[in-house]
């Protein structure tokens, strides 16, 4: 895939505008959309419907924060990225443990506001985490911001096991 940053003419920065990420993106996949190409060669129709699909992985990667960031790390890094090394900082992992064991008795008893705790308490580490991951880009600390960008993908699991929790005693 192309460097997404790129091809929406847009800065590889972490902080991103994302009014004008969604107005690049609405122009982009107006002018490649494939419709526009139904009186084209086979060949022409193929490299839109290719090209839209590029289009449309690029702005996935872009509006994600994670995946934002592991595209600024595979940018800049030469290391290869591990998609199985994770998290190995104990006290980090003792915290998850611990956040998720008090999430699963809270929910066991039914217990809301310990559950909403719980979940402003995964957000403010989530805040924590996206500018330990800005300050690791501008600092181009690359084994840092993958340590970063592990630990986020830890946190927005535990944000999602709040959610379907939620949704399941309150839904």
């Amino acid at each position: 895939m192309q460097n997404p940053f790129e091809l929406f003419n847009l800065a590889v920065e972490f902080n991103l505008d994302t009014a004008l990420l969604s107005q690049r993106y609405l122009s982009l996949q107006k002018a490649y959309h494939p419709d526009n190409f139904a009186t084209s060669s086979s060949a022409e129709q193929l490299k839109a419907v290719q090209y839209a699909a590029e289009i449309n992985d690029a702005y996935q990667v872009l509006k994600n924060p994670i995946r934002r960031a592991e595209a600024i790390l595979q940018l800049n890094w030469t290391q290869p990225l591990n998609p199985e090394e994770t998290v190995k900082d104990s006290e980090f992992l003792l915290q998850q443990l611990m956040l998720r064991e008090a999430l699963e008795a809270a929910a066991c008893s039914c217990d809301e506001d310990e559950i909403a705790t719980l979940r402003d308490k995964a957000e403010v580490l989530r805040r924590q985490q996206l500018q330990a991951i800005e300050t690791a880009i501008r600092q181009k600390g690359w084994a840092q911001l993958k340590q970063q960008i592990d630990r986020l993908k830890f946190i927005e699991k535990l944000l999602l096991e709040v959610e379907q929790i939620e949704d399941r005693l309150y839904g």
